[in-house]
């Protein structure tokens, strides 16, 4: 098997050159200048950049990344039905994803790549953390558009993503596995995947990554997914259900004043007994579905992949970590009708990504190992083969696998990298006078640019979605029921 994939290993690597995967220069760093143009507001460039990246991605596997950032681009500034078109197209790959067979026909030849190549050359099938998210966006944006029945729509499909994700998650994680068992035939490799564990710098470059997962909320919930399908049901009058996803937030964050006030109140609406810890709570003074205004806010840059190297025998290999950035912001200051909140972290989502990754993270190691020795080995057999027809060629192949290995050494660093670091969380009842004053809370500790946020003359519940990737103007989107 070694022969046969020599003879192919140049003939791979340049064909994959123009594939258009992230196969040579890594995702992360491709993007940097996407980043660069979201977090300093210019939305001009980004969608510029966007759209390229999307064009170039077409019928490759990194379509459904950038539909993804595309389709939260689109969201973030008001393009509704543009936002919908692009999640529904993601939604649609992401299910194909996920009913396929582990090895199909169209993985086929990208399955012989990753062994020889790197993992870049297999589709970006989405993070469980993906499939929540995406209708959460959606709901959003139906609601942005006066259409709340879709908006049901959209929110029964976080519910049904978020009582998938366990399995769903397990079912990657088999994948995986079988991909290994597959590729554990193809070589031997003289480095073990414990060996890349135990090295110092694999511990120093996945330390932070581990102790942020530790921070997550377990079977891969979204409190932010999981709120918003408790508004859904307390917009239906369906106070059993909603109670049910409340109760599902108080476990994940007991110490939260704000959803103990919402648990306690379905609590006693529902005439269930209340936990002592909760006897003393106040209820909420307005109905919870029908007289609150609620605050989302996306703070900062979300969690990316970033490209570790190790050296090992002769080039070494290449595995993707989490990097994160600071809030820009410590959170929100809410106010109107005498009321006021701060706002609360209700979702980390670099601690949900985090735990998601480092589950995955080993078997994808010893994927890589198993990669790294079918290259080396190939090089080798080349190598002989080409030195003992002439020492001229057999110099000139090594030049040219060393090369070869050394572009292809690239870490899959491909992410849904425009979602914020976390959302923070607040509510009021909605003031009389539908205004709602909003204060930026600098992390210097210092009060921001204030605004108001006025809802229409009738109107007596609503969503504030604001966000904030930079440290520059934080914008919104207004939802009314």
């Amino acid at each position: 098997m070694i022969h046969s994939k020599t003879g192919i290993l140049l003939c791979a690597a340049a064909s994959l050159l123009l594939c258009g995967c992230s196969t040579v220069i890594d995702s992360h760093t491709k993007k940097a200048p996407l980043a660069a143009a979201w977090q300093s507001g210019n939305d001009s460039r980004t969608a510029e950049i966007l759209k390229d990246g999307l064009n170039g991605a077409s019928g490759s596997g990194d379509e459904l990344m950038w539909l993804l950032e595309n389709g939260l681009f689109e969201f973030n500034r008001g393009g509704f039905d543009h936002s919908l078109s692009l999640f529904d197209r993601a939604y649609r790959m992401m299910r194909e994803y996920d009913e396929r067979p582990a090895l199909s026909v169209r993985d086929a030849s990208a399955e012989v790549g990753s062994a020889l190549l790197n993992p870049n050359v297999l589709p970006y099938k989405g993070y469980t953390r993906d499939r929540i998210l995406v209708p959460f966006y959606q709901a959003l944006a139906y609601l942005g558009k006066h259409d709340e029945t879709s908006f049901h729509v959209e929110v029964q499909r976080i519910r049904e993503a978020q009582s998938a994700a366990s399995a769903r998650h397990a079912r990657e994680i088999e994948a995986e596995q079988k991909q290994l068992t597959e590729e554990c035939r193809e070589a031997r490799s003289a480095v073990s995947a414990s060996r890349i564990r135990s090295n110092p710098n694999y511990r120093a470059a996945t330390g932070a990554m581990y102790a942020k997962a530790r921070k997550a909320y377990g079977n891969y919930l979204n409190p932010a997914a999981v709120f918003l399908s408790a508004v859904a049901y307390l917009r239906r009058g369906d106070r059993e259900n909603a109670l049910v996803d409340f109760k599902r937030l108080y476990e994940a964050l007991p110490n939260e004043p704000f959803l103990q006030r919402c648990y306690a109140t379905l609590l006693r609406e529902t005439g269930r007994p209340i936990p002592d810890p909760l006897r003393n709570v106040k209820p909420l003074t307005a109905d919870p579905g029908r007289g609150m205004v609620y605050v989302i806010f996306a703070n900062g840059r979300g969690a990316a992949f970033r490209q570790v190297r190790i050296n090992l025998i002769v080039t070494g290999i290449a595995f993707p970590v989490c990097e994160y950035y600071s809030a820009p912001f410590r959170g929100l200051e809410i106010s109107g009708g005498g009321e006021r909140a701060v706002t609360f972290q209700l979702a980390d989502l670099d601690a949900i990504l985090s735990q998601e990754h480092t589950d995955l993270l080993p078997l994808r190691i010893a994927r890589i190992v198993v990669s790294y020795a079918v290259k080396e080995a190939a090089s080798a057999t080349a190598v002989a083969l080409a030195w003992n027809a002439d020492p001229l060629a057999g110099i000139l192949t090594l030049a040219g696998t060393s090369l070869y290995k050394q572009l292809f050494n690239t870490a899959d660093t491909r992410n849904w990298e425009l979602l914020p670091k976390e959302f923070l969380f607040a509510g009021i009842p909605m003031p009389e006078d539908r205004t709602v004053r909003i204060v930026p809370l600098l992390t210097a500790g210092r009060p921001g640019n204030a605004f108001r946020v006025v809802f229409s003359p009738g109107c007596t519940a609503g969503i504030l979605y604001l966000s904030a990737p930079g440290g520059g103007a934080v914008r919104y989107q207004k939802f009314e029921f």
